[in-house]
């Protein structure tokens, strides 16, 4: 055991050097959805061509969350669950009955402008909220939130969203109907006018370079307008864009990483976790256990500020407690992939792996509840590295017989419990009947 103990705390060592450099970019779905999730090759259109009819309102209902990833997309369903796209150049056209998480570098929803010329367009519809991060989005569309981080923003006349847009953009061109509350940070904006102008229902509230002309009728209630001058700090919007997309793609690469180290030279570590359950009980025991981490190392560290020699203890422990959340995230990530790959029919570790990836960095970006979130994962994943970590006695093969036997005995008696209980019942049943 020792071994192995050693074998692992080496590799967290040499991962310190390697990943100094990565940020710990990872956080968590809105939801996390644990619905069915079939193949998206089975149920899905990915063309290189843009779909030139509307949505047929027979068109056959694709029941769980949905996975896309290709170069080109065309999202023409009809999802009866959430949506996830990485991909190019993506279009969605169809209806989603749940929420839509979109990666990508260019995103429209509806109808090109191209299409909307020619008379062609689409009932698109996300029922819950829209996550998309892409250097350009034009949205053509309805949904119920919009949270969009991008280069380039641009919201139809014929568009709306029924509750809150809150986005982060360079140029944002906003036409769109709102029932809510608008948070908008960007260089410039433009409203609209005369007659094909934006309607908010509540307030706006914006950041830009200089101050946007409000055209008459925009706010259409007892709502108000704010406006708070960019700083010259934050005006490069464009830089920070890509700086999210750098980040993604170091988690995704930090993930696969540590996964082919830890295959490398810890075989045993990798088939432990592959047995993971990661159950109800087992996420809840390793979200008390990362509580009860966090807390013995602040314990620790004020005992050691007392101690004349304590700040090289403390030095160590520090940076044992990095290397540790470096690897914690990342290995909840394998965890979970391993789970799903045979939910997902994908063979291959590092698709999976790269899917969770953009999942927990996702929950980053999610407004005022990421970082609670991320915090609550990162507790988590602490824990259960840590209860990996603890020694444990292994069991000999007349042990293992003997539990199984043990839980074999016991289902046999619940279930002959149960047969007792029925059969007392339909005597009672019986006697009454007789009386």
């Amino acid at each position: 055991m020792s071994k192995r103990f050693s074998k692992i705390l080496l590799t967290l060592l040499l991962l310190i050097v390697i990943i100094t450099s990565f940020s710990l970019c990872f956080a968590t779905d809105g939801e996390v959805s644990n619905t069915a999730t079939e193949n998206s090759s089975e149920s899905t259109t990915n063309s290189t061509e843009t779909s030139t009819e509307g949505t047929d309102s027979e068109q056959e209902i694709y029941s769980g969350d949905l996975y896309l990833f290709d170069d080109k997309i065309v999202m023409d369903q009809l999802v009866d669950g959430n949506v996830f796209i990485f991909g190019k150049d993506v279009q969605i056209t169809g209806q989603v009955n749940g929420n839509l998480y979109v990666l990508a570098n260019k995103v429209t929803f509806g109808a090109t402008p191209e299409e909307t010329e020619n008379g062609i367009e689409y009932n698109t519809y996300i029922r819950y909220s829209i996550f998309a991060c892409a250097n350009s989005i034009y949205y053509n569309g309805a949904c119920n939130d919009l949270y969009v981080a991008t280069n380039n923003l641009e919201m139809t006349y014929d568009s709306y969203v029924v509750r809150d847009v809150k986005a982060v953009a360079s140029d944002i061109i906003f036409k769109a109907a709102i029932g809510r509350d608008v948070d908008l940070k960007c260089n410039t904006v433009q409203f609209g006018e005369n007659e094909d102008n934006a309607i908010i229902y509540g307030n706006l509230r914006y950041t830009s370079g200089s101050e946007a002309n409000i055209p008459e009728g925009l706010i259409n209630g007892n709502g108000s307008v704010s406006f708070t001058p960019l700083s010259q700090k934050n005006q490069d919007t464009k830089t920070s864009v890509i700086d999210t997309i750098i980040n993604l793609l170091t988690c995704i690469i930090t993930v696969l990483a540590i996964y082919w180290l830890a295959k490398l030279f810890a075989p045993n570590f990798i088939n432990k976790l592959s047995n993971n359950k990661l159950s109800a009980i087992d996420v809840l025991k390793a979200f008390g256990i990362g509580i009860l981490t966090v807390m013995v190392f602040i314990v620790l560290l004020i005992i050691l500020s007392f101690i004349a020699i304590g700040w090289k203890l403390a030095f160590l422990l520090v940076s044992l407690f990095i290397a540790l959340c470096i690897v914690s995230t990342p290995i909840l990530a394998i965890i979970v992939a391993n789970r799903l790959k045979a939910v997902l029919k994908i063979k291959q570790t590092s698709i999976v792996l790269a899917l969770v990836s953009i999942v927990l960095y996702g929950i980053l970006l999610i407004p005022y509840v990421g970082p609670i979130l991320s915090i609550i994962i990162y507790l988590i994943s602490i824990g259960m590295m840590v209860n990996m970590l603890i020694p444990r006695k292994e069991l000999t093969e007349e042990e293992k017989i003997a539990i199984e036997e043990a839980k074999k005995q016991a289902i046999e008696m619940k279930e002959k419990r149960k047969q007792e209980k029925l059969q007392a019942k339909e005597e009672k049943k019986k006697n009454n009947n007789n009386l």
